[in-house]
């Protein structure tokens, strides 16, 4: 069950990239030219919201190391490094489209069955008083 959860996170992020470097024009690749890595950077602070470091690390093929040194040059990335804001920006929308979505789906599910299991409850009790 993990092993399917972890792959299907792993796909979501892989979705996440690939939009990302369509949509900026960049080649997918694990050369280290500046821009690659500047998008790459972006795509892996971005999806960090929704996915865990390890995560975000094995979907871009990179150690958790690399992943953590993306978090902490970020806000210094924003403000000096050309083109990692638009590129920060695209991947965050594409994030909260593909991961979001799907955890907001999730959500419901986990509390349509929270709401079921206490409906169930109150009748018990209502059940129980009746007696």
């Amino acid at each position: 069950m993990k092993g399917t959860k972890e792959q299907e996170s792993i796909k979501l992020i892989d979705r996440i990239a690939q939009d990302t470097y369509v949509y900026l024009g960049v080649d997918r690749n694990n050369t280290r030219a500046h821009y690659t890595v500047k998008v790459r950077a972006a795509i892996a602070v971005a999806s960090l919201k929704y996915f865990t470091f390890l995560q975000v690390a094995k979907a871009l093929s990179r150690d958790r190391g690399t992943i953590y040194h993306y978090t902490n040059e970020h806000d210094a990335n924003m403000k000096y490094w050309e083109g990692y804001k638009k590129a920060y920006i695209t991947a965050k929308g594409y994030a909260l489209d593909i991961a979001g979505t799907k955890q907001g789906e999730k959500y419901l599910k986990d509390l349509t069955q929270q709401i079921k299991d206490l409906e169930e409850a109150k009748a018990l009790i209502e059940m129980e008083l009746a007696v």
